[in-house]
Formats: C-alpha cells, structure tokens, sequence
C-alpha cells in the first residue's frame, strides 16, 4: 500500500470509495469538484489517497486556510478533516490510521495545534460523527486521541401537511400591532439586513445572505421581521448549496430576542416554502437549544453528531 497526494485522475475512484462507504452522505462527481476541490483553500497534498496496485483503497480528505475567510483571517493554528473512507475489505488493516498519521504530521509542520473532524466553512458535509450511520468512527479517532466536544442535530419536516400555527398567528398579529412587519427581502433594507447579520452572527451567514442577494435570489428565499427601518431578524432557505430544501441560516437580533419573533418567521418560511412548491425542509446541523426549538414547530431529530477535536 502506498499513500499520494490527489491526482484529478483519481476523482472517479475517490467519489465511488466515498459513495459506497460515506453512503448516508452520497455525492456526484460534479458536486464533489464544485464543492471540494473548487475551494481556494484546497491543497492536493491534504487529499491523501491509499492505493494498492494503483487502485484508491481509502482517502483522507484534509484542509487549512490559505485565504483569509472574513474576520476569521487564515486561522493559522487550525485545520479541518473534512472525510474520510476506507473500502471495507480494506478496514481494520491499519489504513485509516496511516493516513491520519501522514495528515497529522503535516499539520505539525505548518505549526498547526488543532484538528476539527467536519465543521469546516463554507463547504463542510459533516458538522461531525455520526455514530449510527458509521459506527467505527468515533473509536477510531477516541483512539487516535480525539475528543468529543458537544453534540449537533441534523433535523427536517415534511411540508406537504403544513398548517400555520395557531399560535405564531396570534403571535404575528399581536407583534404587527406593535409595529413589525414580516416582509420578503427587498433591496431598502439590503444595509440594516446585512448590519444586522454582521452584528449578531458568523461571516458565514453574512457571506450566504451577500450571495443571495448578489445572485438575485434574495427576494425569493430571505424573509425579514422588519420595525421602524431596522431589520430585527430574518430567516432564508436555498442559501447553502442550493438547494431548495436546505432551510437556514435563520437569526434574530440580539435586542429583539424577547418579542418572540422566531416561531413567526418559521412559519412565514413554512409557508413561502409551500407555496413554491417544496414539500420537504432539512438542515445539517443545529445544538441542543435549538433542537428543542425546533421540535416545538414539528420538526424532527434525523441524525446525531458527535463533534470531534484533537489538540497536537
């Protein structure tokens, strides 16, 4: 067995190893070069590859900073793993392990003091391990000295039986009257949206929320709770990936967090959603707060991360 560096000949080979082995997490070809190796960040000797006999029997698939991402520069001290997959009749033969220890040698050259396992913006596939659908990761990288942070949730609903609900329709009424609007993203209120976003949330969102209305989509999948010109809060979907049924980000700004805006904007982007068409909303990953909030407008826990770090 030997370990390379990527070739773009190989990307045949790394996307059916990822999709028999990640297969909770299935990819095309084309999603793979648009979302992984179309990243200004992406280094060909991050992306290692176990051959054997010129056959690719297992990747990891690593990554760290070369473009500043907003106010987070470089993240110098801080890498990511974004995947990784060993072909089964290949498992438990020490493969993995190799190619975490060619990875992690790497990283102690460029003094890099942390590896975070998924959760790597803006282009992450896993915020963590799921333990249900991979079983043998979690002991493999607990024993290759990784640590379990907190847990994160992906969630979804069906949207086919939506119903408004009672009570964020009383909610809405009862903040209308107080001077709120609910309205669909409109270009007046482009500068306090992005403020907004700005003061209270990750450039992550502010770069999805920029993208939206750069690509002219904004008006279609952004909803704000507009008062007295000031965007309190906003909700989007179609934002990351897009992808129609991806709900999020979704946030409410820090000073408007008591008049229990956010059941009201759920529901308007329910609704939105309906009436375009998408029976089905999901997003990848939310923490306990959030699950329980969630769960209150009917949406459901469909798988459970464990999120991972190693300190070198």
């Amino acid at each position: 067995m030997k370990i390379e560096m990527f070739d773009n000949r190989m990307i045949p080979e790394i996307v059916a190893l990822w999709n028999r082995e990640l297969a909770e997490d299935q990819i095309s070809g084309d999603d793979f070069v648009r979302w992984h190796i179309a990243d200004m960040n992406f280094s060909p000797d991050l992306l290692l590859v176990a051959t054997d006999g010129g056959k690719a029997v297992g990747f990891l698939f690593g990554i760290k900073r070369k473009v500043a991402y907003y106010s987070r520069g470089t993240e110098p001290d801080k890498c990511w793993i974004k995947a990784v997959a060993v072909d089964e009749h290949y498992q438990d033969k020490g493969v993995a392990t190799a190619l975490l220890r060619v990875f992690e040698e790497k990283m102690k050259a460029e003094s890099v003091k942390k590896i975070v396992l998924g959760a790597y913006s803006p282009s992450y596939v896993f915020c963590g391990i799921d333990k249900d659908a991979y079983p043998k990761a979690a002991p493999f990288f607990e024993a290759n000295g990784f640590t379990q942070t907190e847990e994160a949730y992906g969630m979804e609903r069906s949207l086919e039986d939506f119903e408004y609900l009672e009570s964020a329709a009383r909610q809405k009424k009862k903040l209308e009257a107080e001077g709120f609007e609910f309205i669909p993203y409109s270009p007046e209120y482009a500068y306090p949206l992005l403020q907004m976003i700005h003061r209270n949330f990750s450039d992550g969102w502010l770069s999805y929320v920029i993208g939206a209305i750069q690509s002219g989509i904004a008006r279609n999948t952004i909803i704000m709770a507009v008062h007295d010109g000031s965007v309190a809060g906003y909700v989007s979907r179609d934002s990351i990936g897009d992808d129609p049924e991806r709900y999020g980000p979704f946030g409410v700004d820090e000073e408007a967090r008591d008049c229990k805006l956010g059941s009201v904007l759920i529901n308007e982007m329910f609704e939105n959603m309906t009436a375009a068409g998408i029976n089905r909303m999901y997003f990848k990953s939310i923490e306990e707060n959030g699950r329980r909030f969630y769960e209150r407008q009917g949406v459901k826990v469909t798988r459970t991360f464990g999120k991972y770090e190693k300190n070198l």
